[in-house]
């Protein structure tokens, strides 16, 4: 009916009104659609499990009961409640304020010429930082398990580059004199392989740790309950499974020794 009126209108009065018409129009119809869905939601019939039959639901009831003046008839189930909690706890666990309160400050700065202001934010979010840490871009991290803040210790003078992932399901545990190159990935968490209706199992944490003076090169993934050896070098694009030697070269996919590195010591 509304665009109707908005095609007369236009040829008499002008295009401007035609318009107003038209989008008066487009708001009611979202508007009642808006109404429409929260009444799906106070009257329960997105949970079919805990409705009442079709013939007992009362005429004015969920928002357009409110709009009359009228209590609602049909409060909110408990399942719905329990879910919105475990939502809640969800977000909770998840969400990780001081991390992105860390890089929302630290994310207007020039990567690289802010790894000291980073360092220190960082910090002071709750991460065991040592000094003369350097880290050059925002860290990406993940978990939603308790502990976050503490799963994170990162050894003196240890450099990280941009764009890295870690996940925190477990500790990562960074020695002293480590390089992190750019886009390298550390995962700590894993599911146990489960029966065949359903092989993803219970979700573990296994820790990665990084020994000292350890080189993990641009690309490189650490797979979970890893550990890199003392004076190691992970080569670009390597997916490591198992623990790396020290003082040895890997690379490929799976990581596998290439040759010994000689050991010295500054």
């Amino acid at each position: 009916m509304c665009t109707a009126a908005a095609r007369r209108l236009a040829g008499s009065h002008g295009l401007k009104a035609a318009v107003a018409i038209s989008c008066r129009g487009r708001i009611c119809y979202f508007t009642a659609t808006l109404r429409d869905i929260a009444d799906l939601v106070l009257t329960q019939q997105l949970a079919p499990s805990v409705l009442p039959e079709p013939s007992a639901r009362p005429l004015t009831r969920g928002w357009r009961g409110r709009l009359a003046g009228k209590p609602s008839q049909s409060p909110v189930s408990a399942p719905l409640i329990k879910r919105l909690w475990h939502l809640a706890g969800d977000l909770r666990r998840c969400a990780h304020v001081r991390l992105l309160l860390a890089n929302a400050v630290s994310g207007v700065l020039p990567n690289f010429a802010s790894a000291a202001v980073r360092v220190r934010l960082y910090r002071r979010a709750g991460f065991h930082v040592s000094d003369g840490v350097s880290i050059m871009g925002n860290l990406q991290l993940s978990s939603g398990l308790p502990g976050f803040y503490e799963k994170l210790i990162i050894g003196a003078h240890t450099s990280i580059a941009d764009h890295v992932t870690m996940n925190l399901d477990a500790t990562v545990k960074l020695g002293a004199k480590v390089a992190i190159s750019p886009r390298v990935v550390i995962y700590t968490g894993n599911h146990r392989v489960g029966p065949g209706s359903e092989r993803l199992g219970p979700l573990v944490g296994l820790p990665v740790t990084i020994e000292d003076g350890a080189w993990v090169r641009l690309g490189a993934v650490i797979a979970p309950g890893v550990t890199v050896g003392r004076g190691s070098i992970v080569a670009t694009g390597a997916v490591v499974l198992t623990n790396v030697p020290a003082n040895t070269y890997v690379e490929g996919n799976p990581a596998r020794v290439v040759r010994r590195l000689p050991w010295s010591d500054r």
